[in-house]
């Protein structure tokens, strides 16, 4: 069922497209709100801490919402790459893998051990690593790691964040690693940072919810390119759609050119 799969996923996407769409226009509309209400109704220090209250609650929901869309969309990619490696290893006939991976093992899902033997059992015909957004999702897997076990601070080089940042502007420095073994029990972060390429920083996601459309798109763009290396796959080796988009039964032979 791997080519339904995809399929599956990327109408999901298309799903959460609208979602984000929507939740970036309640957003703004909320903050216009709060900003029109606060200049008609600004008299002094108590109206100006109830405004900054409200802010900084409309920053926290964003933050969540980053944090929720981002597990959502990991999740579904991940699925559909354990999916597809489970249907190669029926439709190609490997009885060593089935046994390895799926009867010996409760509920595979290794997604870097998928991704290396889907590469492997294709002869590169799938290699999802050369698809240039694997960068980031391998990032955003472990944001997801780290979000989904409620911890909302995960560890980046700065050289990262700004490289993922560049493409999906969601990831906010909060403060620099202390690196000295001797101190860093006392003192975790550094009171100066230092912003060099190589630092480490304590990271969260931030409250700049437009940067969702961006990660839907560069996501829905990732699952078609898996899409058509596989398609091109079958193509090369003269294994029908049908083939490619039903399970077929372990111990079935498949002719392959």
């Amino acid at each position: 069922m791997s080519l339904m799969r995809i399929n599956h996923v990327a109408n999901e996407l298309k799903k959460l497209k609208y979602i984000v769409e929507k939740l970036i226009k309640d957003y703004e509309s909320f903050f216009k709100d709060y900003d029109s209400e606060y200049e008609q109704e600004n008299s002094g220090m108590e109206q100006k801490i109830e405004f900054e209250n409200c802010i900084d609650s409309l920053k926290t929901f964003a933050q969540f919402q980053n944090e929720l869309i981002l597990v959502k969309h990991v999740a579904l990619i991940e699925s559909m790459i354990i999916q597809l490696f489970s249907h190669l290893v029926i439709l190609l006939n490997r009885q060593d893998y089935q046994e390895k991976y799926f009867e010996t093992t409760d509920n595979f899902s290794d997604i870097f051990v998928a991704v290396k033997k889907i590469s492997e059992i294709t002869e590169k015909g799938v290699n999802i690593k050369k698809i240039k957004f694997w960068y980031f999702y391998d990032i955003m897997r472990n944001i997801r790691h780290s979000v989904a076990h409620g911890e909302p601070l995960f560890i980046m080089s700065h050289k990262k964040v700004e490289k993922f940042n560049s493409t999906i502007n969601i990831i906010s420095l909060y403060s620099e690693k202390n690196g000295d073994p001797s101190t860093s029990k006392f003192y975790p972060s550094l009171l100066q940072p230092t912003y060099s390429d190589s630092s480490e920083w304590y990271c969260h996601l931030s409250s700049n919810i437009n940067g969702l459309s961006i990660l839907n798109e560069e996501c829905h763009s990732f699952v078609q390119e898996i899409r058509g290396l596989y398609l091109s796959y079958g193509k090369n080796k003269n294994i029908s759609e049908h083939d490619l988009y039903a399970r077929a039964k372990i111990g079935k032979p498949r002719r392959l050119g």
